[in-house]
């Protein structure tokens, strides 16, 4: 399995040398690659074949210059708005983050056998196909979308086809235990993909071309199906994620292949083009991500005890109210887990910490698709399991003191794609000062603007 991980890590690093490379161009990028024989006169750009013409028919003095190079911001929203980062902008980010929590699936189990051991549900099985049930009776019912009947199941027959492929051919060839042990057939989640795979297909359909709340009743049906693997214990974290991604690029390609065929022939509405950032409204937000942490120092006690806590997971609810277009207040509610090592052996236990920080947050506009934020925050934690070895009074509260810094891309004015990382600095209600610690968390996840 580590080989099919380093593969698609391989994969990631390719498309992203790609997008730099197909970044670098001048104008020629919005000039469909007219390149050189694109100029600018007296402030109008002109092609060359209308040069001659123009210079017959116009008195004032020509001046033919190459046009100025594009600012780095502008750059990268050309590459934004292009068909191959529309397959890969969610998706390769999910593989990856898939690479990077592989090695937290067992805290993820460790933390929902804590809280929801019995949980078994079979809902499941039927709401990965609700998005499809919704397009179907949409189009049914006559709401016109992107397609008609034709090129709409040629589009769904392809994006099926690839992803039952995908996902089938990981499955008997990587051969990863389920966690409860059933089958050897976890990676990926088959479930998870199909949820994708059908939200997708509901939002190209109508999400694209009339509402975008069509695209979140899709996608948030996808996501409970995956949570909901994860929660009956049929599949690890990093199963579902990249179930997520073969879901949404299989029927990105599956479309891609289609429009290419059909061309116009069937097309009764044109996808509305990426909206971006709402310059005029203020970013406040609220969101769920999920990621991993790592334990940067071990107190006094866990050393003198030959206590060492390794990389963890944890999960987040996150939101701000900015008061303009830059600067808010907002908060966290944080819960993570990491298992603990006793001399390097593992101990059957746990250590959870749940943390509510407040504090300023900063948001800028790189682009209009592209955001970066920062916050400063501080509240108090509670750490309820194995503190007689870890902290020498034993108490669960704690003090806790944190910085981080967010990368977001904005598809429309009301979602946002985010990449985090945050430090924090622990201080136990201890006497003894030796007791802090301090962490880092990578963490990916999604967010509603409003």
């Amino acid at each position: 399995m580590n080989n099919i991980f380093r593969i698609f890590c391989c994969s990631y690093f390719l498309f992203i040398y790609t997008a730099v490379f197909s970044c670098r161009d001048y104008t020629n990028v919005i000039a469909h690659n007219i390149g050189r024989n694109y100029f600018q006169i007296n402030d109008e750009e002109i092609e060359i074949p209308v040069l001659n013409k123009y210079q017959e028919n116009c008195n004032d003095s020509v001046s033919l210059h190459s046009y100025k190079r594009k600012s780095f911001p502008e750059r990268l929203d050309t590459y934004t708005v292009s068909p191959w980062f529309k397959i890969g902008s969610v998706g390769v980010p999910l593989i990856s983050y898939a690479l990077i929590i592989k090695s937290s699936d067992d805290n993820f189990r460790d933390l929902r056998n804590d809280y929801i051991p019995k949980y078994k549900y079979r809902y499941d099985d039927y709401l990965q196909y609700a998005p499809a049930g919704l397009m179907l009776g949409l189009k049914a019912f006559g709401v016109e979308g992107r397609s008609s009947w034709g090129r709409m199941l040629v589009s769904d027959a392809f994006s099926a086809a690839l992803m039952a492929a995908t996902v089938n051919t990981l499955k008997y060839s990587v051969k990863r235990n389920r966690p409860d042990g059933s089958r050897r057939n976890s990676f990926p989640s088959g479930h998870t993909a199909t949820a994708f795979m059908t939200a997708t297909m509901l939002h190209k359909e109508y999400g694209m071309t009339r509402s975008y709340w069509y695209s979140a009743a899709g996608y948030t049906m996808a996501t409970v199906t995956g949570i909901s693997r994860q929660l009956n214990n049929k599949h690890w974290v990093s199963d579902i994620v990249f179930g997520a991604a073969v879901g949404i690029m299989a029927t990105e390609i599956g479309y891609l292949l289609a429009d290419l065929i059909f061309k116009d022939k069937g097309l009764l509405m044109k996808e509305r083009k990426y909206m971006g950032y709402d310059k005029d409204k203020d970013p406040s937000f609220i969101g769920l991500h999920l990621g991993n942490t790592f334990m940067l120092k071990r107190t006094k006690s866990a050393v003198e005890n030959g206590i060492k806590i390794k990389s963890g997971c944890n999960a987040a609810i996150e939101g701000a109210l900015f008061k303009n277009k830059n600067f808010g207040f907002g908060g966290r509610l944080t819960a993570a887990t990491a298992r603990i090592f006793k001399d390097d052996v593992l101990i059957d236990d746990s250590f959870d910490v749940y943390a509510l920080q407040v504090g300023p947050y900063f948001s800028y506009p790189i682009s209009d698709y592209w955001l970066i934020g920062a916050n400063v925050v501080t509240g108090i934690a509670n750490i309820p399991d194995y503190n007689e070895s870890y902290y020498e009074e034993g108490r669960n509260g704690a003090w806790v003191m944190g910085t981080g810094t967010s990368f977001a891309f904005m598809p429309n004015k009301n979602l946002s794609i985010k990449c985090l990382i945050d430090y924090n600095h622990i201080f136990p209600f201890s006497k003894t000062p030796a007791a802090s610690n301090n962490s880092i968390s990578i963490s990916g996840g999604v967010g509603f603007v409003f």
